[in-house]
């Protein structure tokens, strides 16, 4: 194990720690790289954070275990993809930092604390895990990219918060439960034809699909049902969302334009 308190000063090149831990205490700064693999464990413990931001070389984009421990409303910025083969720790509200990148949860993988994932409309984010994950999802500013639940039969991953899916939502295996939140798909938004996940949600949940050319794959439910408050479909004249499973509208149900096509729901 490699604990570095002070600066680590990548200024070319790549630091190799496949296999080995690495501990960040201080700060970090110029345009090299990291590389690990599924032996790696990365810590970083900086008060604050790290000042730059970690990008990862072609070949070396995965880790172990990550720990961030920056402080409550810190974070720090990945610069590259990354896979997290094991749990990735948001420890006492500290953030991780994905916008305009890929983060890949690995199949023994979780994501465990208090903190929450900053992302925009380019970012990607994949949970493969197939236990699901221990803490719920938090995404700060509620905008993700892609989306991709792949937990397997029986296991789900839980909103944190309210979230807007910009271009994909894949549902592959295992349920995306809502959690009390809201669920937007975007205007450029779509969900993948190909799958077999559901959505889970209760009547406290809000769910609004505004993609303009309406969906590909279908909003799945499941056979126990799931309830929402409010559903708007706003998809466009021409275009449908169909839904699957049994669904029940406690609060308004908004056929603002689009049709919804409920023919192997209930």
């Amino acid at each position: 194990q490699v604990t570095v308190s002070g600066v680590l000063q990548l200024n070319s090149g790549t630091l190799n720690f496949s296999g080995a831990d690495l501990t960040i205490g201080g700060t970090v700064s110029g345009s090299g790289t990291l590389s690990g693999n599924g032996s790696s464990d990365l810590s970083i413990t900086t008060a604050g954070g790290i000042g730059g931001s970690l990008t990862f070389a072609s070949g070396g984009q995965s880790v172990n275990d990550f720990s961030i421990s920056v402080g409550s409303g810190n974070s720090v910025v990945l610069g590259s993809a990354l896979t997290v083969e094991g749990t990735l720790n948001l420890n006492n509200g500290s953030g991780l930092n994905i916008s305009g990148q890929s983060l890949t949860i690995g199949t023994g993988g979780n994501i465990s604390g208090t903190g929450n994932i900053t992302a925009t409309a380019s970012s990607s984010l994949v949970i493969n895990s197939t236990t699901g994950t221990s803490s719920p999802i938090s995404i700060s500013g509620g905008i993700l990219g892609s989306l991709t639940v792949n937990s397997g039969s029986g296991n789900s991953v839980a909103l944190g918060g309210d979230l807007s899916i910009a271009t994909m939502l894949t549902l592959q295996s295992g349920s995306l439960n809502l959690n009390g939140y809201d669920l937007t798909i975007a205007a450029s938004g779509n969900v993948a034809a190909s799958g077999s996940g559901s959505i889970s949600s209760t009547n406290t949940s809000n769910i609004s699909v505004m993609a303009t050319a309406g969906l590909t794959g279908d909003l799945d439910f499941g056979a126990n049902g799931s309830a929402v408050n409010n559903f708007t479909v706003s998809v466009g004249a021409g275009n449908s969302v169909k839904i699957d499973g049994d669904l029940t509208v406690d609060g308004s149900l908004q056929l603002t334009s689009g049709t919804l096509n409920f023919s192997d729901a209930s």
